[in-house]
C-alpha cells in the first residue's frame, strides 16, 4: 500500500489534526467532558448498563473520553465503524472555529469535524456558523467570472458519481484532495503536496483502483481538473466528467 494514502482508520491522526491543533487535545477535552452535565449522565448510565442507547456510545478505557459509534458503507459496500468523540459543549465553538479555520465551505467543514467528533445537531451547528463567518460570506459573495456548466446532478445509488476538491494549504500537509461519494456522502482524503494535474490525476487513479470506478466525477473547473491529463484519464476509464462553478 502506497504511503501517502490515507485509510478512513487514519484519517483522524493523519490529515484532521492538519486542522485541529492542540487547543483541542483528548486531555483537554477529557477536562471539558467531566464539566458537561449531559455527557457525565450518559457515562453514568453506561457505567450501571442501563443507558438506552449503549450500542452507540463507550468510554475509551485509555482515555477516559465517551466515544460515539456510527456506521457507514464503503465504495466497496462493505460496512466501516467509525469512532468519535462526543464533543462537550464548552468546546463546540472551539472546533468549528479550528475546521472552518482556512474558510472552507459547510460540508467542507463538516466532514473535518465528522472525523473526529460528534455531538447532536453538529451539522446545523456548522451550517449557523459558517453562513455566520464574514469572511466566507465576503468570498461567496464575488461574482463567479466562467461560465456555468449547468446543474449539480442528483445521485440515486452509491458511486454513481463522486465529487472531487482541494483543500488547502494547510499545516500538516500543503493540500487535501477530497473525494466525495455524492451519495452516501462517505468521504476519502488524500494529503497532497502539490495542486498540479498529474499530482492530482495519480490520486483519482488510485481511488478508482481502490474503491472502484464511478459513474461520474463532479468537480470546478480548477486548471488541474480542466487539464488534458485528467480529461485523458476519464476518457480511457469511461467515467463521465462534470463541471460547475459553484
Amino acid at each position: 500500500m502506497p504511503p501517502d494514502r490515507i485509510l478512513p482508520a487514519l484519517i483522524n491522526s493523519q490529515t484532521v489534526n492538519a486542522f485541529i491543533t492542540q487547543e483541542l487535545s483528548d486531555e483537554i477535552i477529557l477536562a471539558a467532558q467531566d464539566a458537561d452535565n449531559d455527557i457525565q449522565k450518559i457515562k453514568g448510565s453506561l457505567q450501571e448498563e442501563k443507558h438506552k442507547n449503549k450500542e452507540k456510545y463507550f468510554i475509551d478505557h485509555n482515555s477516559g473520553l465517551l466515544m460515539h459509534i456510527s456506521f457507514h458503507q464503503n465504495y466497496l459496500k462493505e460496512d466501516i465503524c467509525h469512532k468519535t468523540i462526543v464533543m462537550p459543549h464548552s468546546l463546540r465553538k472551539t472546533a468549528l472555529q479550528q475546521a472552518h479555520l482556512p474558510h472552507m465551505g459547510i460540508d467542507k467543514t463538516y466532514f473535518i469535524l465528522k472525523e473526529r467528533f460528534f455531538w447532536d445537531g453538529m451539522y446545523s451547528d456548522t451550517l449557523n456558523y459558517v453562513t455566520s463567518c464574514t469572511s466566507y460570506c465576503r468570498h461567496k459573495r464575488k461574482p463567479c467570472q466562467k461560465q456555468a456548466y449547468g446543474k449539480t446532478p442528483i445521485p440515486t445509488k452509491p458511486s454513481e458519481f463522486i465529487s472531487i476538491d482541494i483543500v488547502g494549504p494547510v499545516r500538516s500537509h500543503n493540500y487535501v484532495l477530497t473525494v466525495l461519494d455524492n451519495f452516501s456522502k462517505h468521504a476519502e482524503l488524500f494529503p497532497i503536496t502539490n495542486i498540479q494535474a498529474p499530482t492530482i490525476a495519480r490520486k483519482i487513479i488510485q481511488c478508482i483502483t481502490t474503491f472502484g470506478r464511478p459513474g461520474m466525477i463532479l468537480s470546478d473547473l480548477g486548471a488541474q481538473f480542466t487539464a488534458d491529463i485528467f480529461k485523458q484519464i476519464t476518457r480511457m476509464t469511461g467515467i463521465a466528467l462534470h463541471h460547475t462553478t459553484s
